[in-house]
């Protein structure tokens, strides 16, 4: 059963960004938070250690099933950044619909496409170069791959915003892909949600996984 990747997608793929004074946040770290309302963090006195194990285990286990291998396939479910013996993954939401798989062993590759994209608006590359895409139930397939390939998936990412009624008030959040990006109104104690900064600043790519590439080539 798959249909459930971009819902994991959703819940994983956020950061926090509360300003807390570095002493609080040590205090923290590892915890998670056990009333915050949907815009804002610590709305109640006192700090909790809640959900430490199952939290905690629930980011592993998105991690570790966002890929699975054989002995000759790589099958990549779900837009998370993760190396192993076989491959490198990296996934590039939000700022683009593109997810990276250099190949370190020979194999077949196989990346899936999130549900909200169309198979006619995504394109698949090798070593930088364009290819007609085989498709197998929502992954595209790159077969007979070596070791020093790169192969890429590219997809457009849609905005949404989608209003939401909890506990008795309203939110309006604006959603990039999988990716939430902002909620209003903000929390008045820590908001969270607030990526477009993020998006906004210029775009670094440090070229440790892609060695030898070229300013032009790793924009592909």
């Amino acid at each position: 059963m798959g249909e459930y990747w971009d819902d994991i997608e959703r819940e994983a793929m956020h950061r926090l960004f509360p300003g807390l004074d570095e002493r609080v946040l040590a205090m923290l770290k590892g915890g998670f938070e056990c009333a915050a309302r949907p815009n804002d963090l610590l709305t109640w006195k006192g700090a909790e250690g809640c959900c430490i194990g199952g939290g905690l285990r629930a980011l592993y286990l998105t991690w570790r099933s966002a890929l699975s291998e054989t002995a000759d396939e790589t099958r990549v479910h779900s837009g998370v950044s993760r190396r192993t013996a076989h491959t490198q993954v990296t996934a590039h939401e939000p700022r683009q619909g593109r997810i990276k798989v250099e190949v370190l062993t020979p194999r077949q590759v196989a990346i899936r496409l999130p549900a909200y994209a169309h198979l006619e608006d995504s394109s698949a590359w090798v070593d930088g170069k364009p290819l007609s895409p085989q498709w197998e139930k929502g992954y595209t397939l790159f077969p007979a791959l070596k070791p020093g390939q790169k192969i890429a998936l590219r997809y457009p990412l849609p905005q949404r915003r989608q209003t939401y009624t909890i506990a008795g008030h309203e939110y309006t959040a604006d959603w990039l892909g999988n990716v939430l990006i902002e909620i209003s109104p903000p929390g008045n104690h820590h908001p969270i949600y607030r990526r477009r900064p993020q998006l906004e600043a210029p775009l670094v790519d440090t070229g440790a996984i892609w060695r030898g590439a070229t300013a032009a080539s790793i924009l592909w």
